[in-house]
């Protein structure tokens, strides 16, 4: 019979019994783990969805909200998302990029979908 272990027993063993070979190895499977959820969010990912940003350079549209327009998925390079920014959004973008219209919202072309996180 299979024993369930609760996480937080998991770390409380990792950190008093790890050496640092244990927590290199244990980082690179939290890092393969990461990817997978990553790549899974991605995938995951539809037009008309609601939206956050966050995680880009630009660190003035981290936090924006809206719906995904449409996604380019490319043959070559990383897939990515034209976002229907809100009204809030769009006002909070007007404050920092300048905008040619006065529009209540605006669609945000060219961002990768790995900076994209359902809500």
């Amino acid at each position: 019979m299979a024993t369930t272990i609760a996480f937080n027993e998991v770390i409380t063993y990792v950190t008093n019994n790890s050496t640092a070979a244990d927590l290199d190895r244990f980082d690179d499977n939290a890092e393969k783990r990461r990817k997978q959820l990553r790549s899974d969010r991605e995938a995951s990912i539809t037009a008309g969805q609601s939206v956050r940003l966050g995680g880009l350079k630009d660190f003035t549209l981290n936090g924006l909200r809206g719906t995904v327009a449409s996604i380019d998925k490319r043959a070559r390079g990383k897939a990515k998302a034209s976002i229907r920014l809100d009204a809030e959004s769009t006002t909070r973008y007007r404050s920092e990029h300048y905008l040619a219209t006065d529009d209540a919202e605006y669609t945000l072309p060219g961002i990768p979908l790995a900076c994209v996180y359902p809500i």
